[in-house]
Protein backbone atom coordinates (compact mmCIF):
# COMPACT_ATOMS: atom_id res chain seq x y z
CA UNK A 1 0.00 0.00 0.00
CA UNK A 2 2.60 2.52 -1.16
CA UNK A 3 -0.10 5.12 -1.85
CA UNK A 4 -0.75 5.45 1.88
CA UNK A 5 3.00 5.70 2.56
CA UNK A 6 3.37 8.42 -0.09
CA UNK A 7 0.48 10.34 1.44
CA UNK A 8 2.00 10.14 4.92
CA UNK A 9 5.33 11.45 3.67
CA UNK A 10 3.57 14.29 1.86
CA UNK A 11 1.52 15.36 4.88
CA UNK A 12 4.55 15.27 7.16
CA UNK A 13 6.49 17.38 4.68
CA UNK A 14 3.53 19.72 4.18
CA UNK A 15 3.29 20.26 7.93
CA UNK A 16 7.00 21.06 8.11
CA UNK A 17 6.71 23.54 5.20
CA UNK A 18 3.73 25.28 6.78
CA UNK A 19 5.50 25.58 10.14
CA UNK A 20 8.59 27.03 8.47
CA UNK A 21 6.45 29.47 6.48
CA UNK A 22 4.71 30.58 9.67
CA UNK A 23 8.07 31.15 11.40
CA UNK A 24 9.28 33.27 8.47
CA UNK A 25 6.09 35.32 8.51
CA UNK A 26 6.35 35.85 12.29
CA UNK A 27 10.01 36.84 11.93
CA UNK A 28 9.08 39.39 9.25
CA UNK A 29 6.37 40.85 11.48
CA UNK A 30 8.72 41.14 14.46
CA UNK A 31 11.36 42.82 12.29
CA UNK A 32 8.75 45.10 10.76
CA UNK A 33 10.21 44.43 7.32
CA UNK A 34 9.26 41.84 4.69
CA UNK A 35 12.33 41.43 2.50
CA UNK A 36 12.62 40.10 -1.04
CA UNK A 37 14.43 37.07 0.35
CA UNK A 38 11.45 36.30 2.62
CA UNK A 39 9.14 36.39 -0.39
CA UNK A 40 11.46 34.18 -2.41
CA UNK A 41 11.65 31.60 0.37
CA UNK A 42 7.86 31.56 0.77
CA UNK A 43 7.29 31.20 -2.98
CA UNK A 44 9.82 28.37 -3.09
CA UNK A 45 8.07 26.55 -0.25
CA UNK A 46 4.68 27.05 -1.90
CA UNK A 47 6.04 25.61 -5.15
CA UNK A 48 7.51 22.70 -3.18
CA UNK A 49 4.16 22.04 -1.50
CA UNK A 50 2.16 22.02 -4.74
CA UNK A 51 4.81 20.03 -6.60
CA UNK A 52 5.00 17.43 -3.84
CA UNK A 53 1.23 17.00 -3.84
CA UNK A 54 1.24 16.53 -7.60
CA UNK A 55 4.09 14.02 -7.43
CA UNK A 56 2.36 12.02 -4.68
CA UNK A 57 -0.88 11.91 -6.67
CA UNK A 58 1.07 10.83 -9.76
CA UNK A 59 2.90 8.04 -7.93
CA UNK A 60 -0.39 6.84 -6.47
CA UNK A 61 -1.88 6.62 -9.98
CA UNK A 62 1.20 4.78 -11.22
CA UNK A 63 0.76 2.26 -8.42
CA UNK A 64 -2.86 1.73 -9.50
CA UNK A 65 -1.86 0.87 -13.05
CA UNK A 66 -1.93 4.29 -14.73
CA UNK A 67 1.83 4.32 -15.15
CA UNK A 68 2.02 6.75 -18.07
CA UNK A 69 -0.23 9.34 -16.44
CA UNK A 70 1.29 8.87 -13.00
CA UNK A 71 4.95 9.07 -13.94
CA UNK A 72 4.22 11.90 -16.38
CA UNK A 73 2.65 13.91 -13.56
CA UNK A 74 5.58 13.16 -11.22
CA UNK A 75 8.17 14.23 -13.79
CA UNK A 76 6.21 17.38 -14.64
CA UNK A 77 6.06 18.23 -10.92
CA UNK A 78 9.84 18.00 -10.55
CA UNK A 79 10.58 20.00 -13.72
CA UNK A 80 8.01 22.67 -12.82
CA UNK A 81 9.42 23.04 -9.31
CA UNK A 82 12.96 23.52 -10.61
CA UNK A 83 11.82 26.06 -13.22
CA UNK A 84 9.65 28.02 -10.78
CA UNK A 85 12.40 28.04 -8.15
CA UNK A 86 15.04 29.19 -10.64
CA UNK A 87 12.81 32.03 -11.82
CA UNK A 88 11.94 33.04 -8.27
CA UNK A 89 15.56 33.42 -7.23
CA UNK A 90 16.41 35.08 -10.55
CA UNK A 91 14.06 37.85 -9.52
CA UNK A 92 11.75 37.51 -12.56
CA UNK A 93 14.14 39.76 -14.50
CA UNK A 94 14.42 37.36 -17.43
CA UNK A 95 11.13 37.74 -19.34
CA UNK A 96 11.25 34.46 -21.34
CA UNK A 97 12.17 32.56 -18.16
CA UNK A 98 9.37 34.30 -16.26
CA UNK A 99 6.84 33.34 -18.95
CA UNK A 100 8.11 29.76 -18.91
CA UNK A 101 7.72 29.67 -15.13
CA UNK A 102 4.18 31.06 -15.38
CA UNK A 103 3.31 28.37 -17.92
CA UNK A 104 4.88 25.70 -15.68
CA UNK A 105 2.85 26.98 -12.73
CA UNK A 106 -0.39 26.67 -14.70
CA UNK A 107 0.59 23.19 -15.89
CA UNK A 108 1.39 22.19 -12.31
CA UNK A 109 -1.97 23.41 -10.99
CA UNK A 110 -3.89 21.72 -13.81
CA UNK A 111 -2.00 18.47 -13.27
CA UNK A 112 -2.57 18.61 -9.51
CA UNK A 113 -6.34 18.99 -9.99
CA UNK A 114 -6.53 16.29 -12.67
CA UNK A 115 -4.43 13.70 -10.82
CA UNK A 116 -6.10 14.19 -7.44
CA UNK A 117 -9.48 13.82 -9.11
CA UNK A 118 -8.34 10.54 -10.66
CA UNK A 119 -7.12 9.39 -7.24
CA UNK A 120 -10.54 10.15 -5.75
CA UNK A 121 -12.46 8.62 -8.67
CA UNK A 122 -14.27 5.40 -7.75
CA UNK A 123 -15.56 4.34 -11.17
CA UNK A 124 -18.77 6.36 -11.37
CA UNK A 125 -19.34 9.74 -13.06
CA UNK A 126 -16.61 9.18 -15.64
CA UNK A 127 -18.22 11.91 -17.74
CA UNK A 128 -17.35 14.45 -15.05
CA UNK A 129 -13.71 13.33 -15.03
CA UNK A 130 -13.59 13.80 -18.82
CA UNK A 131 -15.24 17.24 -18.67
CA UNK A 132 -12.88 18.33 -15.89
CA UNK A 133 -9.83 17.15 -17.80
CA UNK A 134 -10.91 18.91 -20.99
CA UNK A 135 -11.65 22.11 -19.09
CA UNK A 136 -8.24 22.09 -17.42
CA UNK A 137 -6.45 21.26 -20.67
CA UNK A 138 -8.20 24.01 -22.65
CA UNK A 139 -7.66 26.44 -19.80
CA UNK A 140 -3.94 25.63 -19.75
CA UNK A 141 -3.59 25.97 -23.52
CA UNK A 142 -5.53 29.22 -23.89
CA UNK A 143 -3.87 30.86 -20.87
CA UNK A 144 -0.42 29.84 -22.09
CA UNK A 145 -1.17 31.37 -25.50
CA UNK A 146 -2.21 34.56 -23.75
CA UNK A 147 1.00 34.65 -21.72
CA UNK A 148 3.32 34.19 -24.67
CA UNK A 149 1.31 36.29 -27.17
CA UNK A 150 1.02 39.77 -25.68
CA UNK A 151 -1.40 40.81 -28.43
CA UNK A 152 -4.06 38.33 -27.30
CA UNK A 153 -7.63 39.61 -27.31
CA UNK A 154 -9.97 39.86 -24.34
CA UNK A 155 -12.05 37.05 -25.86
CA UNK A 156 -9.15 34.62 -25.39
CA UNK A 157 -8.85 35.48 -21.69
CA UNK A 158 -12.61 35.10 -21.24
CA UNK A 159 -12.46 31.64 -22.81
CA UNK A 160 -9.45 30.76 -20.65
CA UNK A 161 -11.19 31.88 -17.47
CA UNK A 162 -14.34 29.95 -18.38
CA UNK A 163 -12.33 26.77 -18.97
CA UNK A 164 -10.55 27.08 -15.62
CA UNK A 165 -13.91 27.56 -13.90
CA UNK A 166 -15.28 24.42 -15.57
CA UNK A 167 -12.22 22.46 -14.46
CA UNK A 168 -12.34 23.73 -10.87
CA UNK A 169 -16.10 23.12 -10.52
CA UNK A 170 -15.74 19.61 -11.96
CA UNK A 171 -12.93 18.87 -9.50
CA UNK A 172 -15.07 20.05 -6.57
CA UNK A 173 -18.20 18.32 -7.83
CA UNK A 174 -16.87 14.76 -8.15
CA UNK A 175 -16.56 13.93 -4.42
CA UNK A 176 -19.96 15.50 -3.80
CA UNK A 177 -21.63 13.36 -6.48
CA UNK A 178 -19.82 10.24 -5.32
CA UNK A 179 -20.93 10.82 -1.73
CA UNK A 180 -24.51 11.46 -2.92
CA UNK A 181 -24.51 8.27 -5.00
CA UNK A 182 -23.07 6.21 -2.15
CA UNK A 183 -25.67 7.60 0.24
CA UNK A 184 -28.43 6.48 -2.10
CA UNK A 185 -27.32 2.84 -2.05
CA UNK A 186 -28.84 0.96 0.91
CA UNK A 187 -26.33 -0.95 2.97
CA UNK A 188 -26.74 -4.68 3.24
CA UNK A 189 -28.74 -5.71 6.31
CA UNK A 190 -26.57 -6.75 9.23
CA UNK A 191 -23.27 -5.64 7.70
CA UNK A 192 -20.78 -3.00 8.76
CA UNK A 193 -17.86 -1.80 6.62
CA UNK A 194 -14.58 -2.00 8.54
CA UNK A 195 -12.14 -0.99 5.81
CA UNK A 196 -11.91 -0.65 2.05
CA UNK A 197 -9.22 -0.85 -0.62
CA UNK A 198 -10.36 0.59 -3.95
CA UNK A 199 -13.49 -1.46 -4.79
CA UNK A 200 -12.87 -4.17 -2.15
CA UNK A 201 -14.47 -3.85 1.29
CA UNK A 202 -13.82 -5.68 4.56
CA UNK A 203 -17.18 -5.98 6.32
CA UNK A 204 -18.50 -7.36 9.59
CA UNK A 205 -21.64 -9.43 9.09
CA UNK A 206 -24.01 -11.55 11.15
CA UNK A 207 -24.79 -13.90 8.25
CA UNK A 208 -22.24 -15.91 6.30
CA UNK A 209 -18.62 -14.82 6.23
CA UNK A 210 -15.61 -16.35 7.95
CA UNK A 211 -15.14 -16.47 11.70
CA UNK A 212 -11.63 -15.30 12.58
CA UNK A 213 -9.99 -15.92 15.95
CA UNK A 214 -7.26 -13.38 16.75
CA UNK A 215 -4.53 -13.73 19.33
CA UNK A 216 -4.01 -11.03 21.96
CA UNK A 217 -2.71 -7.86 20.35
CA UNK A 218 -3.43 -9.00 16.77
CA UNK A 219 -5.43 -6.87 14.32
CA UNK A 220 -6.87 -7.36 10.87
CA UNK A 221 -5.10 -5.50 8.04
CA UNK A 222 -5.49 -5.12 4.27
CA UNK A 223 -2.40 -5.34 2.10
CA UNK A 224 -1.38 -6.02 -1.48
CA UNK A 225 0.44 -9.18 -2.38
CA UNK A 226 4.16 -8.56 -3.02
Amino acid sequence: MNGIRYARIFWIGAAAVLVLAALIAISALLRGDFTDEDGQVLLTMLALLVSSGTAVAGLTLAERGLATVGWGAAILAVVSFLLITATTWEGFDNEPLAKAAATATLALVATLLATTQLVLHRGEHLWLVIVTGLGLLLGLVTTSVGIWDETSSDALWKVAGSCWIVGAVGWLLLPVLQRFTAAGVPAAVGTRVLASLEDVELVATRTGGIEVHLEAGERLALRRRP
